[in-house]
C-alpha cells in the first residue's frame, strides 16, 4: 500500500491519498522543511497498535495454521 500512495500522492488532489503509513515517510523525509519526527513516530506508534489489534482479532476468530492442512 505504501508504494501505490507514493506514487499516486503526487497526481491526486491535496492530500487525499495519504496513508497513516505514507505520512510516517513523509513527515519526515519529505515535508520540505524540518523533519517532523515527533509526529512521524507518533503516527508509527499508532500504526502499530492498529496492526497489533488487527493481528490480535485475527487469531482470537480468524482460522489457525492447523485448520488449513488438515
Amino acid at each position: 500500500m505504501f508504494d501505490q500512495a507514493a506514487i499516486t500522492a503526487g497526481v491526486a488532489p491535496l492530500e487525499s491519498v495519504i496513508t497513516l503509513a505514507y505520512y510516517t515517510y513523509w513527515a519526515v523525509f519529505g515535508s520540505g522543511g524540518l523533519p517532523k519526527v515527533g509526529m512521524a513516530s507518533a503516527a508509527a506508534l499508532v500504526l502499530a497498535a492498529l496492526t497489533l489489534v488487527v493481528v490480535l482479532i485475527q487469531r482470537k476468530f480468524g482460522f489457525s495454521e492447523k485448520s488449513w492442512y488438515s
